[in-house]
């Protein structure tokens, strides 16, 4: 992994809790759906919206948020909440076990559950997307150059320029979604499709100027790949176009300290004290596919060579396919994420 920590070690990554929280330029943005299951969870078993002391955009934000259940496939998300006097930890815990038999079960904080009448709400998200074909490893360091200008050498992924004719079912499995401007420009923006026939899930790379928000950012990327191609050949890959894409593996686990420590007003949970918000996500994107986990926890108490190459900042998205919004979308400022390249010792 090229992390494996707390958010509070990052300098340059933030999590937000949802797509149109603003974001800070210079640096990485990751939402994943999680949290946002988690408290729309709230919602449903108190049958209220949920308000908190003091003016909090965060809350308002959460609570105008559209439920994510139906953008995810239906074997993918787990979200439960209830009381501890009902039993929920008990039904969490069967329910993770049935459904998620491989992963290790959910550990809650003794300190929240000690509380009297405490309150949890749990959600797990799990995706995985195999290309039909594995990329090629580029033998190569990918310089990536960040929003500060300042570059990294990186490992990456992809169809490579000496690929060139050959490998005609790999050449197939990506699809541009769009593309605008000159390759050879630092202003050219294009949308991949990484494997264009793969189902339920979808991941898409785009090289694009970033958006005020993570929701403007995918708003662009689909109006643009609404509008008609510019001729038959402008979404297909081209015999000796290239395409490069960077490595990532991380897990990054963040506390929502916005909302930490503050009371509840809404009748059900009045005067209640939100004692933990904690989002846990790893990532990975290699030569052969997208894997993503991630637990949320809630305590109360062409032809002519065209080298598609992310070395700009980026976005990434996961999403069911055919669905209106996505599971995890990640912008990719700078390196800190990212795999460094590592030299051969041949």
């Amino acid at each position: 992994m090229t992390f494996s920590s707390s958010s509070r070690d990052l300098a340059r990554t933030v999590l937000v809790p949802t797509l149109d929280t603003p974001v800070t330029e210079g640096k990485n943005v990751i939402w994943c759906a999680s949290f946002q299951a988690s408290w729309k969870k709230i919602q449903h078993a108190t049958g209220e919206v949920t308000s908190m002391e003091g003016s909090s955009l965060i809350v308002e934000r959460l609570n105008n948020s559209p439920d994510v259940n139906p953008e995810i496939p239906s074997n993918s998300l787990y979200a439960a909440a209830g009381w501890l006097e009902n039993d929920i930890i008990s039904q969490i815990t069967r329910d993770m076990k049935q459904r998620f038999p491989q992963q290790p079960l959910p550990k809650f904080e003794s300190a929240a559950l000690s509380a009297p009448k405490a309150f949890v709400s749990y959600s797990y998200l799990e995706a995985t997307l195999l290309f039909s074909h594995a990329y090629h490893e580029n033998p190569q360091p990918l310089t990536f150059i960040g929003s500060d200008g300042k570059s990294a050498e990186i490992s990456s992924f992809g169809i490579l320029q000496e690929d060139s004719d050959n490998y005609e079912k790999l050449r197939s499995q990506p699809r541009v979604i769009f593309r605008s401007g000159h390759g050879a420009e630092d202003d050219f923006e294009f949308a991949i499709d990484l494997c264009a026939d793969s189902s339920p899930n979808q991941i898409v790379v785009a090289r694009i100027s970033p958006g005020p928000t993570l929701a403007v950012s995918l708003a662009r990327v689909e109006e643009l790949g609404a509008r008609p191609p510019l001729d038959s050949y402008s979404r297909t890959f081209g015999i000796t176009d290239v395409l490069l894409v960077p490595d990532l593996y991380w897990f990054v686990s963040h506390q929502f300290s916005e909302i930490e420590g503050k009371s509840f007003t809404n009748t059900k949970l009045h005067g209640d004290v939100l004692v933990g918000a904690r989002q846990d996500i790893v990532f990975r994107l290699d030569r052969d596919g997208a894997m993503l986990k991630s637990h949320s926890s809630i305590f109360v108490a062409s032809s002519s060579l065209t080298a598609f190459a992310l070395d700009r900042p980026f976005l990434i998205y996961m999403k069911m396919r055919g669905a209106k919004s996505p599971y995890f979308v990640m912008w990719v400022d700078n390196p800190e994420l990212l795999r460094q390249w590592q030299r051969s010792s041949d």
